[in-house]
């Protein structure tokens, strides 16, 4: 019937299609098994070709060959061309996994610590110079010269030379003189130099001392009616001078100074009585 022959042709479609499946995956198997098996035999290939170029790059470092990679290789000196074939080796070798032998790199020297830079010395002090007009110093020292400053430079060095003494009659030219004594009369007008004493230190300017406070001043005290036993002393016109005699008087003692009366005329200084007596003609100034 018709449904037959639909399944009839739908069985063969499905039984073609699962022999054409395979057909493919076998061949893809093929083909994929001899791919591998051409990289495996390349990549054997290869190693024979690398071990190869190794060897032959060994020998080259053996004969001296200098390489680009730096290399440890012998003393020897290759030729020319010896030299081109080693280094198409090397070449060769870049596809290769392959790491010759290098020296092992230096260490890098420490650097020398700088030297420690000496202190500079100390200038020395200028020398200055005194001129002195219308003088000289005795005896010649060393050589003249045209200059003041050849002079004063060569008079330095020399242990003998104290001064300079310039000639008026010889061309004004400077000597070297011994001296060390300045004259300062020389007739022909000569003029002399020499080295400037240095200048004494100032001394210290002391602090002035305190002044001494003033003694207090003496009071007299007026004791109208009264009189002193004895006289002391000399007697004066003024009370001002009996009082200064009294003060300076060591007999005068009352009250631990003195005492003065006045009588009708003079002054007299009396000596202590620790009473006072009234009278009617005199009166009594004491401290």
């Amino acid at each position: 019937s018709k449904q037959w022959y639909q399944r009839r042709v739908r069985g063969l479609y499905v039984l073609n299609m699962a022999k054409l499946i395979s057909i493919v995956v076998f061949s893809i198997a093929v083909v994929l098994t001899l791919v591998e098996s051409q990289n495996l035999e390349g990549s054997r290939a290869r190693k024979r070709v690398c071990a190869r170029n190794i060897r032959s790059f060994k020998a080259c470092l053996a004969k001296g060959y200098n390489s680009e990679e730096g290399c440890i290789s012998s003393d020897e000196e290759l030729s020319d061309k010896e030299q081109q074939k080693c280094a198409a080796v090397e070449q060769r070798l870049k596809n290769c996994d392959y790491t010759c032998d290098k020296p092992e790199p230096q260490p890098e020297p420490e650097p020398e610590p700088e030297p420690e830079p000496e202190p500079e010395p100390e200038p020395e002090p200028e020398t200055t110079w005194c001129r002195h007009e219308g003088s000289f110093l005795y005896s010649y020292a060393g050589d003249s010269f045209n200059t003041l400053e050849e002079a004063q430079a060569a008079c330095l060095a020399n242990s003998a030379c104290n001064g300079i003494t310039q000639e008026p009659y010889n061309n004004n030219r400077y000597t070297q003189r011994r001296g060390p004594e300045i004259h300062d009369w020389s007739p022909t007008g000569e003029t002399s130099w020499t080295v400037c004493d240095e200048p004494e230190p100032e001394p210290e300017i002391e602090s002035p001392e305190p002044e001494p406070e003033p003694e207090p001043e003496t009071t007299w005290c007026r004791h109208e009616g009264s009189f002193l036993y004895s006289y002391a002393g000399d007697s004066f016109n003024t009370l001002e001078e009996a009082q200064a005699a009294c003060l300076v008087n060591s007999a005068l003692q009352w009250h631990h100074t003195g005492a003065i009366q006045q009588q009708q005329i003079h002054t007299k200084t009396r000596t202590r009585n620790p009473r006072l007596e009234p009278h009617w003609r005199n009166f009594l100034d004491s401290v």
